[in-house]
């Protein structure tokens, strides 16, 4: 089950439905290296607690994607954060 995904920093896109459907995820680490999601990345994502990414862009294109409303509401999603890499 995965519940923990730290995506590597040879990833520079993250599909549209990409992480779909993977109710029992609570956590995603998106490095600097993405430079775009695609839409519904996250959706049904009903666990997800929180996204930690490494730049403001990453942080923008998520709470942008305006396909995904439901990235938006997770209660947690006020939890993603910035790291320093």
């Amino acid at each position: 089950v995965l519940t923990s995904i730290k995506i590597t920093h040879s990833v520079v896109h993250i599909k549209e439905y990409g992480l779909y459907r993977c109710s029992k995820l609570k956590f995603v680490s998106i490095p600097h290296s993405v430079t775009s999601i695609g839409g519904y990345a996250f959706s049904l994502c009903s666990n997800l607690e929180t996204i930690s990414v490494q730049n403001l862009n990453t942080l923008q294109m998520l709470s942008q994607d305006r396909k995904d409303k439901q990235v938006l509401n997770y209660k947690s999603f006020s939890s993603a954060f910035i790291t320093n890499g």
